[in-house]
């Protein structure tokens, strides 16, 4: 169940960088970064175990 959950953030968050790219250019990848610093901090508190490595759902945004 944590492998999807992983998978699902990870399709959000690589969405939302291409949506962001496509409206805004390069401009929005400049305010992708700090928001994605701020996302990362709050999905830290959530650990899982993917794969039989416990990890943080902050890891992807981060990533």
């Amino acid at each position: 169940m944590n492998e999807l959950l992983w998978l699902a953030m990870l399709a959000v968050n690589f969405g939302c960088i291409l949506v962001s790219y496509r409206f805004f250019g390069r401009m929005g990848l400049y305010a992708w970064v700090p928001l994605a610093a701020i996302v990362a901090n709050i999905q830290v508190i959530k650990l899982v175990e993917l794969f039989g490595i416990t990890a943080t759902l902050g890891n992807i945004v981060y990533a």
